[in-house]
């Protein structure tokens, strides 16, 4: 099996979210977390060296709301044509 170093994770939450009437980085988990912030939680506990976040500009204006900061492990890639 390989090593978790060694993979790496992409999450994408670029879309309008049309069904779901908020941006997906703001539907919650729970009540103390996004998806997004289980998520990437996840991804961390399972020792991924690197999760790639695909958002459009306003689902990225909207996790820095709910979020306090984004987790040195997590690259924000913007999709401007989503």
């Amino acid at each position: 099996m390989t090593k978790s170093e060694n993979i790496s994770a992409v999450i994408l939450a670029a879309g309008t979210s049309g069904r779901m009437k908020k941006n997906k980085t703001e539907l919650m988990f729970d009540n103390k977390r996004t998806f997004f912030e289980k998520i990437a939680s996840e991804y961390i506990n399972f020792g991924c060296k690197e999760i790639i976040a695909v958002l459009n500009e306003e689902s990225y204006n909207s996790l820095l709301k709910v979020i306090s900061e984004i987790p040195s492990e997590i690259r924000i890639v913007i999709n401007k044509h989503p």
